[in-house]
Order: structure tokens, then C-alpha cells, then sequence
């Protein structure tokens, strides 16, 4: 399934998840469970409405007028562990190239803490919106549909 969007600037956050949508996570004190802590840590907290994988599709107009297509693929897995993937096509140039990063997931206080593996490096933080029927999430300012 493709969902194809036009980019026409940043959406307002709810004018992007309809009026049933929640906004996600356990909230300080909840827990959704999930995956296995060693020694002292606590296991990192997951919602297991959020595992699978996310898609978005975007047509875009490069500054030299090109057509391009970027499709990112979000795959959250229940033990914790994600994968982002970016494939770019770039038509007036027929090129493509395709971009992947493997990291770690969790929720804290409502968003989606990404923490990237190496070779790259830091921590990303995504407030998220859940639809209610579980086939769309806005991750930060983007709306994703479920594809698996």
C-alpha cells in the first residue's frame, strides 16, 4: 500500500490526525510492557500499537525543477529494535539511492525516543498520534501509514 502526498509545507499537527486520533505513549507511572532489562535497568518501555512497519511517500520538486520521490519506511519491532529506510529517486537525473539506519526505540512521556545505532549517532524524539483505527501515525509532524 502507498500513500502518496504532495508536499506543500509543514501540516499543522491536527489538521493531520482526525479528531479520534490519541496521542500516544504511557504517560509517567504507565507502562506498556515489552521487551527484556538486564541488571538493574528497567526493560524499555514499547506500544505495541506501534509495532510494524510506517510508510510515507512524498513527490517532490528539486530547486532545478527535477522530479523526485522519497519514500520512508519506519519498522518498529517489539523487542525494541527499529529501522529506518529512505529511498530517493531522483527522475530528471535517473538516479536512485536508498538510505537505511538500524537504532533502538522506546516511549518516554508520550513520544517515540529513537536512539540511533552506529555508524551514526545521538537520539531522536518524536511526539506521536495513534488514529484510532490503527492505520495511520503522525511520528513529529509526519502522518505514516501502516503497511505491515
Amino acid at each position: 500500500m502507498l500513500a502518496i502526498v504532495l508536499c506543500l509545507g509543514l501540516v499543522p499537527i491536527l489538521g493531520a490526525c482526525d479528531a479520534t486520533a490519541r496521542l500516544g505513549g504511557p504517560r509517567s507511572g504507565q507502562s506498556f510492557g515489552g521487551g527484556s532489562g538486564g541488571g538493574d535497568e528497567p526493560p524499555p518501555q514499547i506500544d505495541p500499537s506501534l509495532v510494524g512497519a510506517w510508510q510515507r511517500v512524498l513527490i517532490l520538486t528539486s530547486s532545478s525543477g527535477d522530479l523526485l520521490r522519497t519514500e520512508t519506511t519506519w519498522i518498529f519491532r517489539a523487542d525494541g529494535s527499529a529501522t529506518r529506510r529512505v529511498d530517493v529517486i531522483d527522475f530528471g537525473r535517473s538516479l536512485a539511492d536508498v538510505f537505511e539506519s538500524d537504532a533502538r526505540w522506546r516511549v518516554v512521556d508520550g513520544a517515540v525516543v529513537i536512539d540511533w545505532e552506529p555508524p551514526l549517532s545521538g537520539t531522536l524524539r518524536l511526539d506521536y498520534f495513534l488514529a484510532a483505527d490503527g492505520r495511520s501515525v503522525v511520528l513529529g509532524f509526519d502522518r505514516y501509514l501502516r503497511v505491515f
